[in-house]
């Protein structure tokens, strides 16, 4: 069998007789009609038809078996050429160029002379030296009317083929159109995407509307949500949502289902977090009265009511599909997940399975590829999509190191930048350009997370080194630490921890977003330099690395004795209590471990150090924070059993009889919703 396509030389021989066809510059647009899923009589009666063969639900209700007709799908509008002969066209107009470029240079070699040759050869030179343009490092397909995104690298076979036009045409002739009526029914569940790990109710649209609760009862809720400190309130836009919630009381027809499943999400987070701030609590009569009992249980009104729209909401995202990459699809992705999480700390797993299917949903619709590098996106979708990114990339890396395992997106490139400093009243739908971005002496809702994911940035990829099969050089971790302290340097004033006495006028949540960046910084310095603080024990080469592990662990603890108090009853952290989340409480196991190991170092083998009885006392002080704090979760009532074996290694039986008129309570904690902790 010979290769059809033409050799190097039989292309030179032919290229004088062949000259482009007019087609292949210009051709008529291609009209595609729409296929009649639906029988004739239900299209014409505009009766909803369930397209059975041979005879639909409708008809056979009304008995009118024989006028149950389906008109055949339309024949597709192919031009009579095929793809080998427009492929033959393609490569007839390319040789035609190089032949033309060819005799132009041979003109102008003949003309300049040695001149023309030096200057080519030039252009050559920088030619080479030049880089790739970024077009070709994958294509982003905006369609209906720029709603949906989907994202491809540059190895993908369509992407190649994005600038032959005529052949793209040819295989977008393929396609056959979407039934317009397919995210309202559930006649396609077989073909639809799941992510709540379980099978949602079948809903229809009509069917979602029909299970709001009334006006007047979402108007009470969503506040409790907006007027908390959620971090996700971030990649939400208040005045369009503020917009968008109008319409949808005024047409709900007309909204999308991805973001009836938005508002029902958001619904349910809003009432976890609601009796988590005090005064919010008493709103409305019963749904934001003070919980009785806990959250697990399945009659208390409350969890009942957190159920019923999270049901709502998963099977609203699986009858709009996840996988369509549309609007408003990976914030209802974000919020569920996080509902998810506040309601059940011993499932950090499954959170972390749901984190990353969020987060291929997140890639497939590009959104790992800063927006300017696109034309179809305007200024204030690539925004948001920045917020989106940024807080999706800090969910990931926290909950994977949570539970021990690696992230997703330090497997990947990324080169979206960070979201500007700007208010949600400084950017709107409409602008046709970015605006100016606020000083960071500005402290605005979007500072906190901006300056957080620098520190974050590192602390990825100090997670990432931690979890290497081989030991990375401790040149790596050096090199690593350096850009950890200009990290740190960067951040802005406004977001450095100050003393309390300093913070009078503050807001408890900035305070406690001062706390959240330092933690995390220093926790950075632990994790990045664990690996060599047993070596350093023993080899004066790591002294160093043992040094700010150690320093850092008591760095950690010190800040959680400030943290603990200010959130007690009366405090000046008090409204934001539950920032002591399951999240941070493994910070502060993680530096008691790493004292923990220290202090047995240095009672085997140095036990005449000084540095013992500072160890001792803050342990000591961390176990008590823990065996009597109200809040108290699973973790750390484990740690505090921990410690207290450790102290019992370490100290004499008068400190252990102390210790053991304090026994950690294996509960869950007490009757005012401590569950519902971040």
């Amino acid at each position: 069998m010979t290769d059809p396509s033409p050799s190097r030389s039989s292309i030179s021989d032919a290229s004088a007789s062949i000259s482009p066809p007019a087609d292949i510059l210009g051709r008529a647009p291609i009209k595609r009609a729409r296929p009649q899923l639906s029988c004739t009589p239900c299209r014409q009666g505009k009766l909803k038809c369930n397209r059975e063969h041979p005879v639909c639900d409708q008809c056979a209700k009304r008995s009118r078996h024989d006028a149950c007709k389906y008109v055949p799908p339309p024949p597709k509008n192919k031009q009579a050429q095929n793809m080998r002969g427009r492929i033959r066209n393609l490569e007839s107009l390319v040789v035609n160029l190089i032949n033309q470029k060819q005799q132009d240079q041979d003109t102008g070699a003949q003309s300049g002379g040695g001149a023309a040759q030096a200057a080519n050869a030039k252009t050559e030179g920088k030619a080479g030296d030049a880089e790739p343009n970024i077009d070709s490092f994958g294509q982003l397909h905006i369609s209906n009317a720029g709603q949906e995104t989907s994202y491809v690298g540059a190895g993908h076979w369509s992407s190649i083929l994005k600038e032959i036009e005529e052949v793209k045409d040819s295989l977008d002739d393929d396609e056959t159109e979407v039934d317009e009526t397919q995210d309202e029914d559930w006649s396609h569940f077989n073909a639809r995407s799941s992510v709540t790990f379980g099978v949602p109710k079948p809903m229809s649209k009509a069917q979602l509307i029909q299970e709001m609760p009334p006006k007047e009862e979402v108007d009470r809720l969503l506040p409790l949500w907006f007027n908390s400190a959620d971090p996700l309130l971030y990649i939400i836009h208040a005045p369009t949502f503020q917009d968008e919630y109008k319409q949808f009381w005024k047409d709900p027809a007309s909204t999308p289902v991805m973001w009836i499943g938005l508002l029902y999400s958001a619904l349910a987070l809003g009432i976890i977090l609601g009796p988590r701030n005090p005064g919010m609590n008493s709103t409305h009569p019963r749904p934001f009265e003070r919980i009785s009992g806990s959250i697990y249980d399945k009659t208390d009104h409350l969890a009942n009511l957190v159920n019923k729209f999270q049901q709502l909401a998963s099977s609203a995202m699986v009858l709009a599909d996840i996988a369509k990459s549309q609007p408003y699809t990976l914030e209802t992705l974000m919020i569920y997940g996080e509902c998810e999480f506040l309601r059940r700390d011993d499932h950090h797993a499954k959170i972390w399975l749901m984190n990353g299917v969020t987060l291929r949903v997140a890639i497939r619709m590009g959104y790992h590829r800063d927006p300017s590098n696109f034309s179809g996106i305007s200024p204030f979708q690539g925004e948001m999509r920045r917020r989106v990114w940024h807080v999706l990339n800090m969910m990931d890396t926290l909950i994977s190191f949570l539970i021990g395992l690696p992230t997703l997106i330090r497997r990947m490139e990324s080169d979206t930048r960070p979201p500007r400093n700007v208010y949600d009243y400084d950017i709107s739908p409409n602008m046709t350009h970015l605006p100016k971005e606020r000083p960071v002496s500005e402290i605005t809702p979007g500072l906190y997370t901006i300056s957080k994911s620098r520190v974050m940035a590192v602390f990825g990829e100090a997670a990432e080194l931690s979890q290497r099969v081989t030991p990375p050089r401790y040149s790596t971790i050096v090199a690593l630490d350096k850009r950890l302290e200009e990290a740190h340097n960067m951040i802005p004033e406004g977001m450095r921890v100050r003393p309390l006495d300093d913070c009078i006028t503050d807001a408890p949540v900035l305070i406690m977003s001062r706390f959240n960046i330092e933690l995390l910084y220093q926790k950075t310095r632990v994790v990045l330099h664990r690996n060599f603080l047993t070596a350093g024990q023993t080899d004066s080469r790591f002294a160093e690395s043992r040094k700010i592990c150690v320093d850092a662990a008591i760095e950690i603890l010190k800040y959680q004795n400030i943290i603990t108090h200010a959130c007690s009853p009366g405090g000046q952290l008090n409204k934001v209590w539950w920032y002591m989340s399951s999240l941070t409480a493994y910070d502060f196991l993680l530096a008691a471990m790493v004292l923990c190991l220290e202090l047995n170092h240095l009672k085997s083998k140095e036990p005449a150090s000084p540095k013992i009885p500072e160890l001792f006392a803050i342990l000591e002080n961390t176990y008590g924070l823990w065996a009597n704090n109200p809040n108290r979760f699973r973790e750390s009532t484990k740690g505090a059993n921990m410690l207290k074996a450790m102290l019992k290694k370490c100290s004499n039986d008068s400190v252990m009889q102390a210790l053991s008129l304090t026994p950690p309570n294996t509960g869950l904690g007490d009757s005012t919703c401590p569950q519902f902790s971040k």
